[in-house]
């Protein structure tokens, strides 16, 4: 009996099923998330199957499908011109395309295939921002509040469309994507949200009930120009003004933003990225409480602000400049935190941890793990 006899699995774009993965392959120029892609990943995930696309050197991922492979379990295989194959994400060489599945971090940059060490040339300078915030479970709750705040602040838009899968045709309405919500709980639902074209803007949102009430997760990706434009050398300000909006105007569990170079298509192409330095880290009321931090020690070594309401403060943590990495001052921050309150505060909520470090070595998500 073979896999796909034995599992049932039967897909319109899985190309053969093999014990514990099936192979999706394609090679269109970009791998969206798209209604069949999102599909896929659904099914396989209901016999516990992870996805492995193999593509040539040529394709280039989306960022919601990419967050939406690492999430479940999935992997991306490149096979190049001459017939060898690597890891799309980590450049890790691999002997057959089996190998990508449950891979974690290349242990030496001798396994990594010289092709993928030649990242493109930066176009624009990019934030990549992950906020998670709680709700109460109320008929008036609102979600898309963060992303919404976070264009604004940031780009002095707000956000053009939504949807669940890409391309995200819907006009922006915090409402209608609300009531889509409302209307699968308890079951957890993901959107998809985009800026204009001319000003770049890709973010996902995740929404779960908690014992808690909501839980909101925000991953967006915005453009800041050329380095040098005003945007550009700003964003440090820009950033930790926003991330104080935050603590006055909901409940954060934890933020995060970096800096990286990036390309305006705001795609994942196979090859290395070039690294992120940390800007900034928010510490919301319930992580105040549950790590039991010290505010004025926090000040003093690590140049925390209290913001937020002054009963229920949080903490914001300048990390690092444009021009002064902050993966030193990151490190040494977690580093201070008692490790097992860490874990539990986190939670559910190390995925606003997950996927940030793309530091040769990460796999480009390993961190808060």
């Amino acid at each position: 009996m073979s896999a796909r006899e034995f599992t049932g699995m039967r897909h319109p774009l899985v190309d053969s099923v093999h014990t514990g993965w099936v192979r999706s392959e394609s090679r269109a120029p970009v791998i969206y998330l798209s209604e069949g892609r999102a599909d896929l990943f659904v099914q396989a995930a209901t016999q516990n199957l992870a996805v492995v696309l193999v593509t040539d050197a040529l394709s280039s991922l989306s960022e919601p499908y990419c967050q939406a492979m690492s999430d479940s379990g999935g992997a991306w295989v490149v096979r190049a011109a001459d017939g060898t194959l690597r890891d799309g994400l980590s450049g890790a060489r691999l002997e057959q395309i089996s190998d990508a599945v449950g891979r974690t971090a290349v242990s030496a940059t001798t396994d990594i295939a010289d092709a993928f060490l030649r990242p493109k040339p930066a176009e624009h300078l990019e934030l990549v921002i992950s906020v998670s915030m709680r709700h109460k479970a109320l008929a008036t709750t609102r979600l898309g509040g963060p992303l919404e705040l976070l264009s604004q602040r940031l780009r002095g838009e707000q956000p053009s469309s939504w949807g669940v899968h890409e391309p995200a045709g819907t006009a922006w309405d915090r409402d209608q994507l609300t009531a889509f919500a409302r209307s699968r709980m308890p079951d957890d639902s993901r959107f998809i949200a985009t800026g204009r074209r001319d000003s770049p803007m890709l973010a996902t949102i995740a929404v779960c009930r908690t014992g808690q009430g909501l839980e909101e997760t925000t991953r967006a990706f915005i453009g800041m120009g050329l380095p040098g434009a005003d945007r550009a050398r700003t964003a440090v300000e820009t950033v930790t003004a926003a991330f104080s909006a935050l603590a006055e105007t909901g409940m954060p569990l934890i933020a995060v933003a970096l800096a990286r170079p990036g390309q305006v298509s705001q795609l994942r192409p196979p090859l290395l990225q070039l690294p992120p330095t940390p800007l900034a880290m928010l510490i919301g009321p319930p992580g105040v409480k549950a790590l039991q931090l010290n505010p004025a020690r926090l000040a003093g070594e690590f140049g925390a602000v209290i913001v937020g309401r002054p009963r229920i403060p949080a903490l914001l943590f300048p990390l690092g400049t444009l021009d002064d990495s902050g993966w030193n001052q990151l490190d040494r921050l977690l580093g201070s935190f008692n490790q097992g309150r860490l874990k539990t505060a986190l939670g559910s909520n190390r995925d606003a941890l997950r996927g940030l470090d793309t530091r040769p070595g990460t796999r480009g998500g390993d961190r808060g793990q």
